[in-house]
This record gives C-alpha cells, structure tokens and sequence, in this order.
C-alpha cells in the first residue's frame, strides 16, 4: 500500500488486533501432521516469531531505522503495534514512512490469515514439494520454502502457505510466507513458476492442541485420493509439475490385493456353505480352516453356526437336546480348551515331580558317599584305638 492515511493505518491495526486475538484464543497451540503420499512426514506449528511477517508487518524496517531495538521480539512489536506504543503519529514523528512498515499486500494476508492457520484438508487444491536448485533449469526466482500447502477457499479463491524445516534432517517445520490468489488465474501464474518442482497429496491429516486436550486424525478418502491425482495429472500437462504418490499408491495397491485374496477366500468359503446346506450335512469349520489355509471371518463363523443349528434342529432323527448344535460344538471347544489346560498343568506337574525324583535321588547318593565315609572312618578308628591297645599291654609285660 502506498500513501497510507491515518484512517487506512487505523483500519489495518485494527484487524490485525482481530486476527492476533484469535490467534491467541484458539490458533497458537495447533499442532498439525500430514502423512504425504510421497512418503514423507510434515509436523507443522505456527510459532510467534512468525506471525508477523505471516500477517505483512515489516519488522525489519523499524529494527533498521532505530524505532524498536534489535533484540526486541517480532511478537512483542506487533503487540506494541496493536497497543498504540507504536502509532501512526508516533512513527510520523521519527519521519518513518508507514508505506514501508507494511506489505504491498497487507490487506490480503490480513484477509487470508486465519484461514491460513486453520489447515484442514477439505478445501486442500495440492501440496508442492519445492526444490530451489530446480529454479536453475527454469531460470525462475528461487522461493525460501520445501513446500507449499496450496488451498481453496470462498469465493474461487485461493491460498499458498509455504513451509520450511526448522533444521536439517527434521520433520518439524514452520511457515516462512503466505500468498494470496483472488482467481484460479493468478494461481496458474503461480504455478507457472513451479516448473520442474513435484506436486503429491496427504494420506493421513491430524490436529492436536494439547492445552485444549484436542486431537482429531483422519485418513484421507479414496474419493479426494482420486481427486488430487486428477489435479496433478492437470498439473503436469499444463506447468509441468511432477507428480510423486509412489509411497501411497503402494499401499493403496497392497490393501487392493489383500481385499481381493480375502474376498477370493470368503467366495470360496461361501460355496462350501452352499454345498452343505444342499447335501444337508453339517460344516466343520475346523476342515474350512484347514482346506482354505485361513481363518473364518466373524460374521461367516455366525452364519456357519446358525446353518449347523438349522440342520441340526431339522435333524430327521426327532432327537432333541437340551443345547443347539452351536453351543454344543462351542461347549466342546470349550471342554477341549480346558483338557488342553489340565494337559499342561499335568505336564507341567510331572516335570515337577521328576526334578524333585532327581533331586531326591542326588541326595541319596550323597548320603551314600557319606555312609561310606563315616564306616571308613569308623574302622580306622576302630583299627586305631585296638593299636593304642596293643601297645599298652605290651609296655605293661614290659
């Protein structure tokens, strides 16, 4: 904005108070993860220091022209903008010209800010990953972002939020600009500039705010999935932008073929259903197991039970028990389950008494060697005391 009046700079601060007490309320703690299907991982917060160059302050101006100290926080001048420290007759006093305290395009990111903070994936159009040294084969002007969320809001218009990694070999990233498209044409014209760089989409979507104890996850339908590979298959026949999904696609295929092997397998199941209830027999889900090489999913366990007690209770043998054919063969189950238990104890007894059959036997064995010991020693005394004897007499003859 150019030639700023009192009126125009009273009408920014005051919707720049609007936007920062919303921030406070509600947007500072929000803590955002998307899972892309690129394979990497965005953390994403919106940390105070940023919040001004977010809106179009231009802090550095005043640093430079001595209005606020060097050291001052970026949040702190905001709030002494919001708090008339700073005013427009304040600044015109210290002959500070107020066009160069704002962006050229102040009322837009003021307008857009909010929205910016509030990320959710309804209204996501793509996300750009952003290569700088790409810029070389384009010849464009290098952007200080690693990616840009772009989104669609009211009124066809639309919004880029760049981020950046706090620091190397992260995940954690914070926004570095914001730019703001009145019309799907001012967005191609961005996006003309992206030559070269690769578009993808999130998988997965989740928003935290621990103060609030908030959190919420999604993962992303297949519906939009198709929708964003329909906009980056635009997006690279009309600016050449990469599309890269190969980490998604990959599991989306894996699970695409562990549904068809399970619903191979549940066919399968289900005509041996029908050949049984056709021959009248009873179905062993045992022999299922074995014969398919699988397990039986619940709700075929339950339809297999109430076939069997059908067939059982039309048995033409008039023979009625107490229990349906289910809770028989489930109390049988049940009876073998507790066998198997009382097998372990038992063995788990016998394994006892065989130590202790051991250990008996070890002692035994010792008191043996000791028995021998104590006779040896018995005789030698025996042996000695009959010499002590011996010898006596003698020296008494003597």
């Amino acid at each position: 904005m150019k030639n700023i009046s009192v009126q125009e700079f009273d009408s920014i601060i005051e919707a720049l108070s609007k936007n920062i007490s919303c921030y406070e309320k509600c947007l500072e703690t929000n803590k955002y993860f998307f899972g892309l299907a690129n394979g990497e991982n965005i953390n994403l917060t919106f940390p105070r220091s940023k919040v001004a160059h977010l809106l179009g302050i231009k802090i550095e101006k005043l640093v430079a022209t001595g209005i606020v100290r060097m050291d001052t926080p970026s949040y702190d001048i905001v709030q002494k903008l919001i708090n008339s420290n700073i005013s427009y007759y304040m600044l015109k006093n210290s002959n500070f010209s107020i066009d160069n305290l704002f962006s050229e395009f102040i009322t837009d990111k003021l307008y857009i800010f909010i929205d910016l903070l509030k990320i959710r994936t309804d209204d996501l159009y793509c996300i750009i990953k952003y290569y700088p040294d790409r810029t070389y084969i384009t010849g464009e002007d290098k952007h200080n972002s690693d990616y840009f969320i772009i989104r669609r809001h009211e009124n066809n218009t639309y919004s880029a939020l760049g981020i950046k990694k706090e620091r190397e070999n992260s995940n954690r990233y914070i926004p570095v600009t914001s730019r703001f498209f009145a019309n799907k044409n001012q967005l191609d014209d961005f996006f003309s500039m992206l030559k070269n760089q690769e578009v993808t989409y999130p998988h997965t979507f989740a928003v935290e705010n621990p103060d609030k104890a908030y959190s919420h996850k999604i993962y992303s339908k297949y519906e939009d999935k198709i929708k964003w590979c329909r906009t980056s298959k635009l997006l690279a026949e009309k600016n050449k932008l990469i599309p890269v999904n190969n980490s998604d696609t990959i599991n989306v295929l894996d699970r695409l073929l562990n549904y068809t092997h399970e619903k191979e397998t549940r066919e399968s199941i289900i005509y041996s259903l029908i050949d049984s209830i056709r021959s009248g027999s009873l179905i062993d889900k045992e022999e299922i197991v074995e014969t398919k090489e699988t397990t039986i999913p619940d709700e075929i366990g339950s339809l297999i039970e109430a076939i069997n007690d059908n067939l059982y209770s039309n048995n033409s043998n008039d023979v009625r028990g107490e229990y349906s054919y289910s809770e028989l063969t489930n109390r049988i189950a049940e009876l073998e389950r507790k066998n198997s238990e009382l097998e372990q104890v038992i063995i788990k007894k016998d394994d006892e008494i065989s130590n202790v059959s051991e250990e008996v036997n070890r002692l035994n064995e010792q008191l043996n060697k000791t028995e021998e010991c104590l006779n040896i020693y018995t005789e030698a005394s025996a042996k000695v005391l009959q010499l002590r004897n011996t010898n006596v007499e003698q020296s008494i003859t003597r």
